[in-house]
């Protein structure tokens, strides 16, 4: 059995999508929430006008909306790139349309349909940030479209993280992978890097940074959830980790010849190196220690090159599975 790196970047990618749509739209669900509450004129429309005390969260909405908008238009982005590595892996773009025109059910099946609906609904989020950008304020108020495709968006990046992991746990052969703790760490880790991605998109773009700046007075007012996915994100690495210590207690018990074999691939360089430096340093202590201290320091910090250590990891932890798996 032989699995090449696009398949690796494949399913990385197709997670770290998954992963930055489904925070982005719990962000988008959750702010409007408590905007609406803490500034309720600004969402509802220009007819009724808006109070003075409402221009600041009339700032933070718009502030908002383009920041979740560039969130979307970097999920489109990373989708096309994790479509382009199954065509690469499959060998042309018709044998990629094989899987739509005539279907069989299997996991790359399934997964080439879950990956095609969220593209569908990152170019509508990405629209509707464009047209956001030309309107300016007056298009504030969320439509009907956004809307829906943003409540969808939801299960839709929870079906393509958790098919990131089923792709391995269906597989008998392979003792490694064929456990329920394979779908549990690939989704724990997508939300991982949906995480960093989010918080490294706020830290590199100006509406961001502004947004990052309120969040103390929000703060203040009781909205700090809705404004930063830090203990989301500390709460997702302390799963991941715990994930990754049954994950490996399941693997050592394993009476199978083929889990022994991967047990002693992932022990021995150069994967032993990957998975301690990689995985469990750069994947999970750097981003565990940076989220921690930036939420004692206040939610306006951010620390990009632990939000790149974030993605380094939950790319070697997939490839370390995947390489010791095949043997």
């Amino acid at each position: 059995m032989l699995f090449s790196m696009f398949i690796v970047l494949y399913l990385f990618l197709g997670g770290c999508v998954a992963g930055l749509m489904l925070v982005t739209a719990l962000r988008g669900i959750l702010f409007r929430r408590g905007l609406k509450l803490h500034h309720g004129s600004v969402l509802s429309g220009a007819r009724g006008g808006i109070r003075n005390g409402d221009l600041e969260g009339l700032a933070w909405a718009a502030d908002f909306e383009h920041y979740s908008g560039r969130c979307y238009v970097l999920a489109l982005v990373l989708c096309l790139a994790s479509c382009s590595c199954l065509i690469f892996d499959l060998g042309s773009p018709y044998k990629a349309s094989l899987l739509f025109t005539h279907p069989a059910f299997t996991a790359v099946t399934v997964g080439a349909y879950v990956l095609a609906a969220a593209l569908l609904l990152l170019c509508v989020l990405s629209a509707s940030h464009f047209i956001l950008s030309f309107r300016g304020p007056s298009s504030l108020r969320p439509r009907w479209a956004r809307r829906v495709a943003e409540l969808l968006a939801v299960p839709v990046a929870v079906a393509l993280m958790g098919y990131t992991g089923l792709f391995f746990a269906l597989v008998d052969s392979v003792p490694l992978w064929n456990t329920p703790w394979t779908v549990v760490l690939f989704v724990l880790s997508a939300i991982s890097a949906g995480c960093a991605l989010s918080s490294l998109t706020q830290a590199l773009s100006n509406s961001g940074i502004r947004l990052s700046a309120a969040a103390g007075r929000m703060s203040a007012r009781g909205e700090a959830a809705i404004t930063s996915p830090r203990r989301l994100h500390v709460a997702v690495v302390l799963l991941e980790v715990a994930g990754l210590g049954v994950f490996a207690l399941r693997t050592l018990t394993r009476p199978e010849a083929a889990a022994a074999r991967s047990v002693a691939l992932l022990t021995s360089e150069p994967l032993v190196g990957w998975l301690a430096l990689g995985v469990l340093c750069l994947g999970l202590l750097v981003p565990l220690v940076a989220e921690v201290v930036c939420i004692r320091r206040g939610e306006q910090h951010h620390v990009p090159p632990a939000d790149l250590a974030c993605l380094l990891g939950c790319f070697l932890l997939r490839y370390c599975l995947v390489a010791a798996g095949v043997h």
